[in-house]
Parts: structure tokens; sequence; C-alpha cells
């Protein structure tokens, strides 16, 4: 019953749409552009459109001039669909699926869930199109597009500028990469063959880059039930997030994350003089030295706490123990109690990591360690030595501050890994960086602040 109901439905809505589309049509039997005249043709000419109601077809005039390139549809100009095939709200569907399935599992979902059913081919003919021309206006947004004049500039919406929540009372943003699969250049044998061999040795995996933007409130004072000590435990209230194709110095993520990060200063410096409160801002990154060296080398991070993720010093704490203790590391009962009480006093106790190279270098001269063994301790050691600075823990613990880069991490699986490293699947720069950058949008729950952005830039150039 209700399966015919919905048919009649979209019957009438299919008949009700085509009929006032058709009512604009041209009734001129010729007309003059660009100082060409143009000449209405005997016969109509048919199109399929796609629409929210499903396929209708309509018959439309065309107007022909010898001289010109291409003819003319008044038909089509007049309801916004010149060289188009889907509606814009279909258009909009497609590329919200696309952030969350590949092109034939969109298809599917289409055809059992909507009154319209898109092909595999159409649905990747609208990405290329519309999800281009989406990235385009966002990369004018943050000038990372390869050609931006003054009026691109002005037509920029600032669909993804980052708002800071009124609780705000700590601001922490991290930036990492995940690995994906590239498709690699195939101009020529000699060109494939060398890609292949390359492939043989690192399957052309690069590292995509996503960074992270939150906000958080000091949240609650709790009491841990294993140590008994007091805490406080920060309220994350939202976050965002951006994110970039492998790229050779990560020249376009780095320019992007840069104009997030002013953007926030200035709208954390302004709830600031609002509030007469000070928000602590923080950048929370892993252990990888050449982000530690753009970090601290760059404008936007002073002012900031510079803090090494709490779970990576941990997890080298654990190599430590391995070294020092065999290779059992924590899963022996020596190197298990070792482990245990540094982590804990990395984590709530001023010191720690002094502390915890004092007790190595003991170890390390008591056991007279091996080469290898005195090798892998002496590395470990290194890296507490390199980060000592970016691990006062236990200040964050007292004052209710992320210790974890816990969002970007996060980032990089939802963002990269579900969506772009499912098995069989690799990616030209080009078609990867809509879909990841969909991705993104979707993530950071901008998607229909960002799409009517895009129509209302369509509609300007109509």
């Amino acid at each position: 019953m209700f399966g015919g109901l919905e048919d009649a439905l979209m019957q009438a809505g299919r008949a009700g749409m085509k009929q006032f589309i058709e009512s604009h049509e041209s009734t001129e039997h010729g007309f003059e552009r660009g100082g060409k005249i143009y000449r209405l043709r005997d016969k109509a000419v048919s199109k399929e459109f796609l629409t929210l109601f499903g396929a209708i077809t309509l018959e439309r005039r065309y107007y022909h001039n010898a001289e010109a390139e291409s003819g003319v549809y008044p038909l089509d100009e007049a309801w916004g669909m010149e060289g188009r095939y889907a509606t814009p709200e279909v258009v909009g569907s497609v590329l919200w699926a696309s952030g969350l399935m590949t092109a034939k599992e969109s298809a599917e979902a289409f055809t059992r869930l909507a009154a319209y059913a898109p092909s595999v081919a159409c649905i990747q003919d609208i990405i290329v199109r519309d999800g281009g021309a989406l990235l385009t206006m966002l990369e004018r947004e943050t000038n990372t597009a390869p050609e931006v004049d003054a009026m691109q500039e002005r037509q920029a919406a600032g669909s993804r500028r980052i708002e800071v929540p009124e609780e705000t009372e700590i601001f922490a943003a991290s930036l990492d990469g995940a690995n994906l699969l590239m498709r690699g250049s195939r101009k020529d044998k000699k060109a494939a063959e060398a890609e292949a061999e390359a492939e043989a040795e690192d399957q052309s995996y690069r590292n995509a880059m996503v960074g992270s933007f939150s906000s958080y409130t000091r949240g609650v004072k709790v009491i841990d039930m294993e140590t008994g000590l007091e805490g406080v435990v920060p309220q994350r209230l939202e976050s965002s997030y951006i994110a970039r194709m492998p790229e050779k110095g990560a020249v376009s993520f780095k320019k992007e994350f840069e104009k997030n990060m002013m953007e926030i200063e200035n709208a954390l410096k302004k709830r600031e003089e609002e509030t007469g409160q000070r928000i602590e801002r923080i950048l929370i990154l892993d252990g990888a030295i050449p982000l530690w060296k753009y970090v601290e080398n760059a404008a936007f991070s002073r002012g900031y706490r510079l803090m090494l993720d709490y779970y990576h010093g941990s997890e080298h704490l654990n190599e430590l123990s391995k070294a020092i203790f065999g290779s059992e590391g924590k899963g022996g009962e020596e190197g298990r109690e070792w482990y245990e009480k540094w982590a804990f006093k990395l984590k709530y106790e001023p010191g720690a990591v002094e502390g915890i190279l004092r007790s190595s270098r003991g170890y390390r001269k008591r056991k007279k360690a091996g080469k290898k063994q005195e090798a892998e301790i002496r590395k470990q050691e290194t890296y507490f030595r390199r980060n000592g600075s970016r691990m006062n823990y236990h200040e964050h613990v007292v004052n209710g501050w992320p210790i974890g880069s816990g969002v970007v991490e996060a980032g990089c699986k939802t963002i990269v890994k579900a969506r772009m490293c499912r098995s069989g699947m690799r990616w030209t720069k080009a078609g990867g960086e809509i879909i990841l950058t969909i991705r993104a949008v979707h993530q950071s729950r901008q998607w229909d602040k960002v799409w009517a952005a895009y129509q209302s830039l369509e509609q300007r150039a109509a």
C-alpha cells in the first residue's frame, strides 16, 4: 500500500516538475547573442535529467548559429542546467555520499533509498566536476589554489572557518600523517616499468597529512580509582579537521594549517577580551622530528605549550624497559615493575624524565649491556632527552589540559584510513584530494555550510 503511495507521489512530482520547467521554454524564433544571430531549429531535442523525484525527459528548443562552436538551449539556461545531467539537490546528495562510500556503494544506496538512481559513471562524473569545483572554492578560501585573483578571493565564502565556542577554556591543535597507496604515472612503458620496480619496493605508499583543532573546557575533578590521585579531566567541546593528499614538503597542508591557526588565534584573543580569562593554547604531536622542527620554527606556535603525546612517550618507555630488562620488557616481573613505576611518575610527577634517564644509565652500567643492547638503550635515552621539555604531563593533569594526540590520530583513521585505504584502492593526487577534502568536511560537521557556499557561488556564476 505505502509503496504504491510513494510511487504515485514521485510520479506526480515528476509530472509537476516537468510541467513547471517546460512553462519557461523560449517562444522566440531567434535572438542575438554576442553579435551572432541564433535561429530556432525545427526539431526539438530531448534530454533526460535526474531530479529528486527521479528521471524526467524534457523536449528542449534548440537555437543554432553556423559560426558558433555550439548551439543554445534556452530552457536549460532558464533552470540552471546547461551542460548538466543531475539537479543541484541530486549533486549535493551524491557528493555528500562520496565522503562516506565508494561510487559503487553510493549507486546501490541511492537505488534502494531514493527515487533517483544515478549510475556509477554519473556519480564519478559529479565527483570530478562538482567535487573538483567545490575543492577549488575551498582552496580559494585558504589561498592554496594554483591561481587565485582578487575577485576570486572576494568570492570565497569562508565556509570552513573554525568557530571557537563561547565556553572554550583550552584550545589544542595537532598534526599527523597517515599512509595511503598512490596510483603512479603510466605515461610510457619505461616509466611504467620504473614505477613497477619502485612499487615492488615500497608499494607507492605516501603520507597524507591531517590537522585537528579542538576546543575544551577544563571539565570536572576526578579521582583515579587505581592511584587515588586527584586530577581534572578536560571535556572536549568540538573538533574540526583539515586533510591533504601526499605532497613534497606538505606545502599546501602547511599553508592551510597556518591560515587556520592565524584565524583561530584572532578568535581566541577576541574571546579573551570579552571574558577577561586566558585560554590555554596547546600543540600536541607525536615524536616525528620533521613535524617538531616545523612547529617549533613556525610563528603560530608562539604562546603555545608544546606537548609530546603521552601515549607515544609511554610506548618509548616500554621500549626502554625491553632494552634494559630483555625482550619481554614489561611482561617480565622486573621489567613490568620498572615500567609501571616510571609510567606513573611520568604522568603524575615533576622531574620524571630526569629520573628515567638516571635509572636507565644506572642499569646500563650495572648490567654491562652488550653493544646491541646498549645501542638500543642509548637510542631510547636520546628520545627522552630530546623530548623532555615536552613531557610535563603532571602539570597538564593538575590543570585539566589534554595530554594525548588522540583527536588527530582518530582523524587519520576516520578521514584517511576508513575511506581511502580499503582493499585494492589506489589514488591519484587530484582524485584523492576531492574525496579527502569532503571527508574532512564531514568529520568537521561543516557539510551544510560548505554546500550552501558552493551553491551560492554557482548561482552567482550562472
